[in-house]
């Protein structure tokens, strides 16, 4: 990110810190997709249909400018979080600190080797999109998915947020959001991508491949970005739901077809949970 970009945000935190009063102030001059990202409110809208148990101890790899960690700061009683980028744990900084439960660490996984804590949770987003500056490895998707459950305790959840590389979108022409290039997920990613994104059969397999017993999907709509609801097995979305569909607010997209329609065939075959734009994933080593 652009250092004027960055303390744009920066000075935006710092007045919400002063006064959270100013929020409204400060959603109404969001300017930047950059400020939105890190500032929008809704961001949060992903995760508050989870029921977390307040005494929970969580770690979260990939902090992500807190995107997350402050909304998970008041979910559970400790959260640690980790992440390599200078920016990222500045900005991380100055959100989170009046939180006397979260402690930020500047660094990889490595950074972690003295804590000999299990937690209740271990949360994965940005850690899981570009897992290569996290853990050194041949294969850092499967492998921070293995490190993710060694932190875990017996009974603790994974939370994976995660893009689909077969979502609807990206068939519709948004550019895909990890590379800025057109249909890039659904065509494969080349071998020298760092940055990739899976299916719902890929995922299943690489969590399983990874030791985990329990896997179950959530699928927030239209994406995990903007959240407006979030769908599950038990509870999936009727024909004529899902109207909210051009939401790219980072970048210029093509409109090949009417994605509502096309999601209203989709769901009539029971296909929905494939073309998701979005999961969220619980996972744990326990079976049900």
């Amino acid at each position: 990110m652009k250092k004027d970009l960055i303390e744009d945000v920066k000075n935006k935190l710092k007045m919400l810190n002063d006064d959270p009063d100013h929020a409204d102030f400060v959603i109404r001059n969001i300017n930047t997709w950059e400020e939105m990202y890190y500032l929008h409110p809704a961001r949060k809208n992903v995760l508050r249909f989870l029921d977390l148990s307040p005494e929970g101890r969580a770690l979260e790899i990939g902090g992500d400018g807190g995107v997350y960690t402050d909304y998970l700061s008041r979910m559970v009683s400790k959260i640690i979080s980790i992440d390599p980028d200078e920016d990222s744990v500045s900005l991380n900084r100055i959100r989170c600190q009046k939180l006397d439960n979260v402690e930020i660490i500047d660094g990889d996984i490595s950074s972690l080797a003295g804590i000999s804590e299990k937690f209740d949770y271990v949360f994965l987003h940005k850690g899981f999109t570009e897992p290569g500056r996290y853990i050194g490895s041949d294969d850092p998707y499967r492998d921070i998915l293995k490190k993710a459950l060694d932190y875990l305790k017996t009974d603790g959840k994974l939370i994976l947020i995660t893009e689909n590389r077969l979502g609807m979108r990206y068939f519709a022409g948004v550019k895909n959001r990890l590379n800025g290039k057109y249909f890039s997920s659904l065509e494969g990613y080349s071998p020298s991508e760092t940055k990739k994104s899976f299916s719902k059969k890929e995922l299943t397999d690489l969590l399983t491949e990874a030791g985990y017993k329990t896997i179950r999907f959530f699928y927030p709509y239209p994406d995990d970005h903007f959240t407006k609801c979030v769908y599950s097995d038990e509870y999936l979305p009727r024909t004529g739901e899902l109207t909210e569909n051009i939401r790219n607010f980072d970048d210029d997209r093509m409109v090949l077809f009417n994605e509502g329609m096309v999601f209203d065939s989709v769901v009539s075959e029971g296909r929905f949970r494939e073309f998701s734009n979005a999961f969220l994933i619980l996972a744990s080593r326990e079976g049900e």
